[in-house]
């Protein structure tokens, strides 16, 4: 069903990560150095595409994000699609904190920003996400144990949308009668 919640898709236009160092913590620890925005848009961002790899685990990735709506979106509302399996969090590109996501398949699943509710078409847009190599609870390899220390992500969506709220409405109505 969810399938059906977009009447479209588009790739971006642009997409480029930077990684900032690893730092060696101890033994089989690995963590990302901490890199504040202001920081990391000054990065040395290298070009990427979905089906990369990101890790290992607790380390942060930079991704530098542009799109192009498409003219013919004019009047639709637009959602930035992003899942890395991992958490994240879109910036604007003036480095204001926008929205978290997170990856995969569980319940907890928050994968679209609202770019905009009206599109004219035609417009851009200018954005970077920070995405932690780690779930929301951790990093251990399903259900509850120790941390993996080597988990790496996949970059599996990074896309834009023209959404259906119709189909959306019809969607929830299910989900409510369901439970």
């Amino acid at each position: 069903m969810r399938s059906c919640l977009y009447r479209g898709t588009a790739a971006v236009s642009h997409l480029s990560v930077y990684s900032p160092p690893n730092v060696d913590v101890g033994e089989n620890d690995y963590y990302g150095e901490i890199v504040k925005f202001d920081e990391a848009v000054k990065g040395d961002y290298r070009p990427t595409k979905t089906g990369e790899r990101f890790g290992p685990s607790w380390t942060t990735h930079w991704f530098d994000v542009r799109v192009d709506v498409p003219g013919d979106w004019g009047g639709g509302e637009v959602h930035f699609l992003w899942d890395c399996e991992c958490e994240g969090l879109l910036w604007w590109e003036d480095g204001r904190p926008m929205q978290a996501f997170t990856g995969g398949d569980g319940c907890d699943r928050r994968a679209e920003f609202i770019l905009t509710k009206n599109a004219r078409g035609g417009e851009t847009f200018h954005f970077y996400v920070e995405a932690a190599a780690n779930h929301m609870f951790g990093n251990d390899a399903g259900g509850i144990g120790p941390p993996t220390a080597d988990r790496y992500f996949t970059l599996k969506k990074c896309e834009i949308g023209l959404f259906c709220r119709n189909a959306w409405d019809l969607f929830y109505d299910l989900e409510v009668i369901y439970v």
